[in-house]
């Protein structure tokens, strides 16, 4: 009985020896793997396919031909911002996080740089449009070094462009303004390794700022890219046109024009001209083209001084800037956006002036406006919509005194009648004489 009784105390021992050796310890390793686990933090760069840890956006200014891009350039910056709200997808092995929580000494979002257009840039290859002859291509990494991710899921930031300081009045933004990138990240771990990686990417162009989700991994497209934003810059022309007529018009005489241009804040968004934009001008007489003629009254310096340019800045234009034409000039200002105001005075030298504005509207050229000024200075104002013209005719004309001409002539000829008359009694009394 006893020995029944040592032989059972004895399994008993065995079998809790047993438990503590092998049962216990795999509690304690449960234990520490439930406290202690975390998926080691990844960067873009785990991708596959990605040697480093950026992605890229493409920018391209469009510009029609008569257009030089502005010599300060434009400057563009991308804001990226993270989608906060869970966006549900349609499966449910899917769900979208607001980003990475930033730790210390970490970035949480990507960067980015501006794409600055200046004078210089080297312009495409081929051109973007038919009506946009020119474009200029820029392409700007999305530096995601500074990003980590620590956990499975899909990371989605919304991308979309400002101003970056510019005003960049007039300029056209992409009809889809927000590019949509998501980043998948999976749980890619082994037996042997608990690991997370980034496994696709998209970037998906959209007019909102927000788009679904894919509803299943069969709908994702690993590097699917729509990274292209396209501005374009649709400028108008202001052309001056000058005619001198009248038999006492002078062709070489030159005349002073103020050209102004101004903005308008009242509309929106409000049309700025700024400071330092640059709008090319043509056609100006300048140099030796210039010379000291009776007719005109300005120094020749002050006109070769004047003339002497290729373009302005829109701090000269909001003063107003003289230029000096002659007969037969046409003279543009190019780089003139929708809604731009502008104002013309001719300062006029005793002359008829006749003025005619016209606009090139779908290829047609419209008569929109026309007076006959007859004050000393010709105005003209107006409000760019298409390419303009201003023609201004000076005419002088002198009378001939034809009626006194006449009026005297058949006293003259009964003159010549009457000095005969004498003439031919008189030699002939002096024959008779002679006779005798």
């Amino acid at each position: 009985m006893k020995g029944k009784t040592r032989n059972k105390l004895l399994a008993i021992v065995a079998v809790v020896i047993l438990a503590a050796v092998t049962v216990l310890p795999g509690i304690g390793a449960l234990k520490t793997r439930a406290a202690g686990f975390t998926y080691p933090a990844v960067e873009l760069s785990s991708h596959p396919s990605l040697s480093a840890s950026k992605l890229s956006l493409t920018k391209v200014l469009a510009l029609t031909e008569d257009v030089a891009i502005p010599a300060e350039g434009f400057g563009f910056a991308f804001d990226i911002d993270p989608i906060s709200d869970v966006i549900p997808a349609t499966s449910t092995t899917l769900k979208v996080l607001p980003g990475p929580t930033a730790t210390s000494g970490q970035v949480t979002y990507p960067v980015i740089e501006s794409a600055v257009f200046a004078s210089g840039t080297a312009e495409d290859a081929s051109p973007y449009s038919t009506e946009y002859t020119k474009s200029y291509t820029a392409v700007k990494d999305i530096d995601f070094s500074g990003v980590k991710f620590t956990e499975p899921g899909i990371y989605r930031y919304k991308i979309h462009e400002k101003s970056d300081g510019h005003a960049n009045t007039g300029v056209g933004y992409d009809a889809k303004p927000y590019i949509i990138l998501d980043i998948y990240v999976e749980d890619v771990s082994t037996t042997s390794e608990k690991k997370i990686q980034v496994t696709a990417y998209t970037m998906i162009k959209s007019d909102t700022d927000s788009v679904a989700a894919p509803s299943s991994q069969n709908d994702l497209t690993s590097g699917k890219s729509e990274s292209t934003f396209v501005n374009t810059y649709p400028t108008n022309t202001l052309t001056i046109k000058k005619t001198v007529d009248g038999n006492q018009g002078s062709k070489d005489e030159y005349f002073k024009f103020n050209i102004k241009l101004e903005g308008d804040d009242t509309v929106n968004p409000a049309v700025i001209i700024e400071d330092s934009r640059k709008f090319a001008i043509t056609g100006l007489d300048t140099g030796d083209d210039i010379s000291a003629n009776n007719a005109t009254s300005y120094p020749v310096a002050t006109m070769r001084g004047a003339n002497g340019v290729t373009e302005l800045t829109g701090d000269q234009l909001k003063t107003g800037y003289d230029v000096y034409l002659q007969h037969g000039d046409t003279v543009t200002l190019s780089g003139l956006v929708p809604g731009c105001k502008f104002t013309i005075t001719e300062t006029n030298n005793e002359y008829n002036v006749a003025t005619v504005v016209k606009q090139v509207v779908s290829g047609t050229e419209t008569t929109v406006a026309d007076a006959d000024n007859v004050d000393d200075n010709a105005t003209v104002q107006g409000t760019i919509s298409n390419n303009t013209t201003v023609s201004y005719t000076n005419t002088k004309t002198g009378l001939i005194p034809t009626g006194v001409v006449l009026s005297v002539v058949p006293w003259v000829i009964a003159g010549v009648v009457i000095i005969g008359g004498v003439v031919f009694f008189a030699v002939r009394s002096k024959k008779k004489y002679d006779e005798q």
